[in-house]
């Protein structure tokens, strides 16, 4: 019986597709990469406390909201320290899936020190690695996502922001719909319109990054995509949400965790803690989770892994003396 080529071709293909690994498959635009890693650790930075109130309490924190809104994605987290080693954090790169710029902020920023150093290192690393074939997110919040502009662009790119304690509804601008982020295709439409018409994104920034400076700066209009956009208390319009062009970063200058997490009303009046802000928290921390399962990076061992992570540290309760209700502190 004469072969039927047509029907080879088929088999074949079929079986180049199924030969074909996931991360290889995918690697030019990332949106394609199955989620195979079922235990995702996420690294988030810590930051010095400096004068803060908390200083009594370790050199460095990271506010527990962070902690809690990873785990509440689905992964663990591991705390990624101030003034290290390049060997130190090399190592951790090569160990977690992820990391999470934390809001916060510090009274000088810098790539030399601190944690613009911590900052500089993942951002520059994760870069390289996606050229290689490697994916690995970064996920910035208010000062994790003025940490990315600042590294993009340079460290004088922001500008003063009267946003402080205000919860908005996300003005989407145009392409949104392709983002990874907000895609329409692969985003709830529930959390969309929740997005486009609630107050349920919170801001906490006195410094930002202008419209009008993403547009007429060639580095950023060109590494980020424009998610969305908001107008702070002076009608000063400010990039609200962003994400990589080419590169799984991602930043929010509002707050998820806190939505979650912060209940302190002492000088943060107006976070949103209704169902849908909580909806749309919880899609943000299952989204970055996600997006972390995408590589496999793991630790030399369990061991090496079981001493690394968050679990050997303790949370101390500070929403007296600070805006937070719980921080952890590193020496």
């Amino acid at each position: 019986m004469p072969m039927d080529f047509s029907n080879s071709v088929c088999v074949f293909l079929l079986a180049v597709c199924v030969f074909i690994s996931p991360n290889r498959a995918s690697e030019a635009n990332g949106k394609d990469i199955l989620t195979t890693n079922p235990r995702p650790i996420i690294g988030i930075l810590a930051q010095a406390t400096g004068l803060r109130h908390i200083s009594k309490y370790g050199k460095s924190f990271i506010a527990a909201s962070y902690v809690k809104f990873v785990e509440a994605g689905g992964a663990r987290v591991v705390p990624i320290l101030v003034n290290q080693t390049e060997d130190y954090y090399n190592k951790l790169f090569h160990s977690i899936n992820g990391v999470i710029f934390p809001g916060g902020g510090q009274n000088e920023v810098s790539p030399d020190f601190g944690v613009g150093r911590s900052a500089a290192y993942f951002y520059k690393q994760a870069m390289k690695s996606f050229s290689e074939g490697d994916y690995f997110p970064i996920y910035g919040i208010c000062f994790g996502f003025e940490l990315l502009a600042m590294l993009t662009e340079n460290f004088s790119c922001l500008e003063s922001m009267s946003a402080s304690d205000i919860s908005l509804p996300l003005n989407f601008s145009s392409g949104y719909e392709h983002s990874k982020m907000f895609g329409k295709t692969t985003t709830p439409p529930e959390i969309l319109e929740i997005l486009r018409t609630q107050n349920v994104t919170y801001n906490a920034h006195k410094k930002g990054l202008s419209s009008k400076t993403f547009h007429s700066s060639d580095h950023l209009k060109h590494f980020y995509t424009e998610i969305s956009t908001n107008w702070d208390k002076n009608d000063v319009e400010f990039i609200s949400t962003m994400e990589g062009v080419k590169y799984p970063f991602y930043a929010t200058q509002w707050h998820p965790e806190k939505i979650l997490f912060e209940w302190n009303t002492n000088s943060e009046k107006h976070i949103p803690h209704s169902e849908d802000a909580v909806k749309v928290a919880q899609y943000m921390a299952r989204f970055i989770v996600q997006e972390a399962r995408k590589n496999n990076h793991k630790f030399a061992s369990p061991e090496e892994e079981q001493a690394s992570l968050i679990y050997q540290y303790q949370p101390v309760y500070t929403g007296d003396i600070n805006i937070c209700e719980q921080n952890y502190f590193f020496s």
